[in-house]
């Protein structure tokens, strides 16, 4: 904005003017300029309102006016925009894709709209802005969805740039109609399952020609949930390791969609009744068949580990469970921890909570033990309140835990259950493993946890076997130590 001044001044007198300026109609001027011919340009500020511009006009000496004046300025007025229209092109984002937005605006000619753009739910909001003050083009990523029309807000202005002088709505159809119209849930076995086994899960569904369908797989408490992921966008076969979970109602929901693979086209589920698996003794002893490879290739080789999960795995499948999960990775690991990593995962498959870890102390009581040749000393870790333990001569970690377990019963390498007995000795090695732990008398009272300890040792008699040993150990909660625990073992693929 420009202003000139003029002055009434004796003839040839050289006049000169200084311009002030300030907000409202009071308060401390601000020299804008100092001594100079009688036009000057204002740069407007930017916040709208009223203001004074204050001239001083002298001959000279130039420090004090001789004479002055003031104007008020009203800055601010902008000329408005009248109205916006708004159009998107395609009409629908189809099942996947992006639109384009364009923008037209009635304003003053010589302004130079600028537009907003705001996305939501319905007509009235609530809305998300998404653009600010750009040109009146904008690319819209929709969400795939097909419950209803997207809106678009459109604010333009011709400044200033803050509030719209005008708005308008548009809205965009809902995705193309679901390509799957369908899709069935069945699992095996159908309708329940023992704790710790394996669920097959199948889904079919009804889609159009050609198309690449996949699903996702979830698993929760009820019908509505809450659901947990398990497996995203994959074929339509998946398998529920339940290991873990305990005995109780669970919904597989699945979703189908032959793209794009964020939301269901269409969804279904299927129930079934996890029971607990159960911990009776078996009727008789199970032959290991690893003896003839461990013996010929040491209970240190991967084959005979091999051959040891291998019988495990058809012990586990003759009582409804398994396989173990024995991933390359557990088999590098020391024996001890194999020890707790097998027996854990024996606990785990039939229902029962995993022992949190191998503590420090219990380590120690069991290498004793086992160095000895013998179970390991009782009362013998600090603030012990109760504990079971095993001692094996066998092939190492593995092949301890297969006769613990599966050939613990008369006529067994159990010293304490010969052929015919029928006592209480018999099968101990297996219940000790299989102690439930969470509930009933044995559960672990306020302050105390139990804690594992393992140790295997080279059998000082033959090299052929090692002495391992094993327990679990009830132990005040504040003196734990652990060095190895249940969750790094996960990690390793238990």
């Amino acid at each position: 904005m420009t202003f000139t001044a003029s002055a009434q001044c004796p003839a040839g007198a050289g006049v000169e003017y200084s311009y002030f300026v300030r907000s409202g109609a009071s308060g401390s001027w601000t020299l804008e300029a100092a001594w100079i011919g009688p036009s000057w340009s204002w740069s407007v500020p930017a916040v709208p309102g009223l203001y004074q511009v204050l001239v001083w006009a002298s001959d000279g000496p130039y420090t004090v006016p001789q004479v002055q004046s003031s104007t008020n300025v009203l800055d601010g007025v902008v000329s408005a925009c009248t109205a916006v229209s708004a159009a998107v092109a395609p009409a629908s984002s189809g099942p996947s894709g992006s639109v384009t937005l364009t923008a037209s605006s009635t304003c003053p000619a010589g302004s130079a709209p600028a537009y907003s753009y705001f996305v939501g739910p319905s007509s009235s909001g609530p809305w998300t802005l998404t653009a600010a003050w750009i040109g009146p083009s904008w690319t819209w990523n929709p969400p795939a969805t097909a419950a209803g029309n997207e809106y678009a807000i459109v604010w333009v202005s011709g400044g200033l740039y803050t509030v719209p002088q005008a708005q308008t709505t548009v809205s965009l159809a809902p995705s193309a109609p679901s390509a799957c119209s369908a899709v069935s849930v069945t699992t095996a076995p159908t309708g329940a399952a023992t704790s710790g086994s394996a669920v097959s899960v199948d889904a079919s569904s009804t889609c159009i020609s050609s198309s690449a369908v996949e699903y996702s797989y979830f698993v929760g408490p009820s019908s509505l949930g809450p659901w947990t992921l398990t497996a995203a966008w994959i074929g339509p076969s998946w398998t529920w390791n339940t290991a873990g979970d305990p005995a109780g109602s669970y919904y597989v929901l699945v979703w189908a969609s032959d793209g794009p693979y964020t939301v269901p086209q269409v969804q279904s589920s299927a129930l079934i009744t996890l029971t607990a698996n159960s911990l009776t003794n078996p009727v008789a002893n199970l032959t290991p068949n690893f003896v003839g490879t461990c013996w010929e290739d040491g209970y240190l080789s991967l084959n005979c580990q091999q051959a040891e999960v291998a019988d495990i795995d058809s012990a586990l499948a003759s009582e409804g469970a398994g396989p173990l999960t024995w991933p390359a990775a557990l088999s590098n690991l020391p024996l001890a921890d194999q020890e707790f990593v097998v027996t854990n995962e024996e606990r785990v498959l039939r229902g029962l909570a995993p022992i949190a870890g191998m503590e420090t102390a219990a380590d120690q009581n069991a290498l004793a033990g086992a160095q000895a040749g013998e179970d390991p000393p009782i009362q013998a870790v600090p603030g012990e309140i109760t504990a079971e333990g095993n001692w094996a001569e066998d092939y190492g970690a593995l092949g301890s835990d297969f006769d613990w377990i599966y050939n613990d019963g008369p006529g067994s390498f159990n010293i304490d259950c010969p052929s015919g007995s029928s006592s209480s000795g018999c099968w101990a090695h297996r219940e000790a493993i299989l102690t439930n732990t969470g509930s009933g008398p044995l559960a672990a009272p306020t302050g105390y946890t139990w804690v594992a300890g393992a140790a295997c040792v080279a059998n000082p008699s033959t090299a052929d076997l090692s002495n391992c040993d094993l327990e679990y150990v009830l132990v005040p909660t504040g003196t734990v130590s652990y060095d190895f625990t249940w969750a790094q073992a996960l990690v390793a693929g238990a």
